[in-house]
Order: C-alpha cells, then sequence, then structure tokens
C-alpha cells in the first residue's frame, strides 16, 4: 500500500485529507504440479479520503467524511477459479480474467457530545457498493456465460448496493456503580443493477431494516453483570423479496467478579465469570444466504475462571 495524507488544524476546525494505492497479485501454486501457477492482478484505482471536525464546545463536536475503500479478489475467488483453469468453457476463464476488485464510496456525518456522564452519538451515512462478485454454479442461467459443466462456478461483477442509513447510540453512568447503553440503526440497502435474478431496487437480501441494542450493567468492588437485549427488525431473505423473515428479539446476560490475590501466593488477580447467550432460548432464524437460512443458535452457558500470574 502506498499512501500520503496531512491534517491541517485551524482553532476548532481539525481538516485530513489523502490518497492511497493498493497493489496486490495472489498466485495458488498446484504442489501436486497437475496445474500451472495461476496469477491474478487486484490492484485498486488511486483512493481519495477527506474529513472534517468542528469542536463546537468541550462536550460537542460535528463532523463529516468521505472515503474510498476497496477489496481485493479473495484467494478463495483464485482457488476456486484455478480448479476450473483447465476447463473447455472458455466463457469460465475469461469471466475471471475481466474480474474487478470491489469499491465502495462512503459517506459519513453527525455529532458527538460526551460529558463525565454522558456520551452520544448520531451518524448519518450513504454507502455506493459496486463490482460486487458473485459466484454462481450450475444452472443460474447467467447472461454472457454459455453453459456450464456440472461442478463448475463462475465468478461475475455483478453490479453493487446502495445503502443509507442512521446509527445512533447513547451510554450513560447512573447511581455511580450503574451504565445503561443502547443503540439504533435503520438502514435501507437496495441493489443498484438488474443481474440474473437479482433485480435492480430490490432489498438487499438479509439485511435488516431495523436493530435496537439495549443494555443495563453494573461493576462495583470487583463485582460485575448486566443484562443485554438486541431486537432485530424483519429482513427480506431472498434476492427477489418474497421471503420476509420474522423478527426476532434474544437476551444474554453475564456476572462475576475479580478478585486482588495475596502476592505470597504468586497469584496477582483471579477473575470468575458467568455468560449465557440467548437466555430465554429464543427459536429464530439467523443469518444464512439468500433463500436458505440458518436457525439460530440456542441457549449457551459458559463459565470462565482466570488467574494471572
Amino acid at each position: 500500500m502506498m499512501y500520503a495524507e496531512n491534517t491541517l488544524e485551524l482553532e476548532d476546525f481539525v481538516i485530513n485529507a489523502g490518497i492511497r494505492k493498493f497493489l496486490v497479485d495472489i498466485e495458488r501454486t498446484d504442489n501436486l504440479g497437475i496445474q500451472d501457477p495461476f496469477l491474478k492482478e487486484t490492484d485498486s484505482d488511486l483512493l481519495f479520503s477527506a474529513g472534517i471536525l468542528y469542536n463546537a464546545t468541550d462536550e460537542l463536536e460535528f463532523f463529516a467524511g468521505f472515503a474510498q475503500n476497496f477489496a481485493a479478489v479473495k484467494d478463495s475467488v483464485v482457488e476456486d477459479s484455478a480448479s476450473n483453469a483447465s476447463s473447455p468453457n472458455a466463457d469460465i476463464r475469461q469471466s475471471f480474467e475481466d474480474l474487478e476488485p470491489e469499491n465502495a464510496d462512503n459517506f459519513d456525518d453527525g455529532f458527538r457530545y460526551r460529558t463525565d456522564d454522558i456520551r452520544l452519538s448520531l451518524t448519518g451515512y450513504y454507502i455506493k457498493f459496486d463490482n460486487r462478485i458473485t459466484g454462481i454454479a450450475l444452472g443460474d442461467g447467467i447472461s454472457g456465460v454459455d453453459y456450464l459443466e456440472e461442478g463448475d462456478t463462475v465468478f461475475l461483477n455483478v453490479g453493487g448496493i446502495e445503502s443509507k442509513g442512521i446509527e445512533a447510540s447513547v451510554s450513560a453512568d447512573v447511581f455511580d456503580y450503574w451504565n445503561i447503553y443502547s443503540a439504533l440503526t435503520l438502514n435501507d440497502s437496495e441493489y443498484t443493477d438488474t443481474v440474473s435474478n437479482i433485480t435492480k431496487g430490490n432489498t438487499v437480501a438479509l439485511s435488516p431494516e431495523f436493530q435496537l441494542v439495549g443494555t443495563v450493567s453494573y461493576q462495583k468492588d470487583g463485582i460485575f453483570g448486566g443484562v443485554s437485549a438486541k431486537h432485530v427488525g424483519k429482513r427480506w431473505g431472498d434476492f427477489t423479496n418474497t421471503d420476509r423473515l420474522p423478527s426476532y428479539t434474544t437476551v444474554d446476560m453475564w456476572v462475576g467478579f475479580d478478585v486482588e490475590m495475596n502476592n505470597a501466593t504468586g497469584l496477582s488477580n483471579m477473575k470468575v465469570s458467568l455468560n449465557v447467550n440467548n437466555l430465554t432460548d429464543k427459536r429464530y432464524l439467523g443469518g444464512g444466504t439468500p433463500g436458505a437460512y440458518f436457525i439460530g443458535v440456542g441457549r449457551q452457558v459458559m463459565g470462565n475462571l482466570t488467574f494471572d500470574f
């Protein structure tokens, strides 16, 4: 990676700008000597970034920023493509040669407020994600590929995603030893191109439109504990936006104590904790792939005992 950046401070303003470029080569070597080395150059364009921060008061600051990001073609794509390098289907080989790295333009702005007892933040964002890489298996009928042989996979740039939304969080210390935290995310993500069974304007599969987290925690004299709840709103599960997955709420809890030990024992500290994830043993559909969903993990109980020497 090559980069240059600079920061300028003007009274209550902090301005920064930068430029980056990545040079990435990924090579796959067959140690059995069956296939020739398989190389993919996946360099980035020039990537620009800029930001401004305004310190309105000692507690309040406003910010805005822009950044271009990039993701090189992953080694797993090179590995899978190398397995098809000797395929008679020229479309598979050519599609890999034409594959471009994924990239994104990110815009965000908002404010942060902080005192001794409370911390607030609000951020609005817009992300334009392009050149999304997707592996297409046999039978998907992708335009530009004449046919796929059994077991073949072709990787294509299939357009992008446009996302916009708001993220907000608040953390407050109350009653000396208690903390209350909450975070909210409102998100709208849509496909920007029509490719195969992906339709421009459809909501991105498995992207929640609403998420809310709330936590209450306690810590005093080495004793700590808390309860946290997370709500995930409804999502479209597939590319065509026909499967509507229900919302769900999970609850986690933790409790423990931290004790300083006598140096004569050779131990400096002992920590005991108990964590319970999905406390109510909620049954729900979690992640997965478009059109195929995983059942969420049930209740998990974990105990930890740590000694520091």
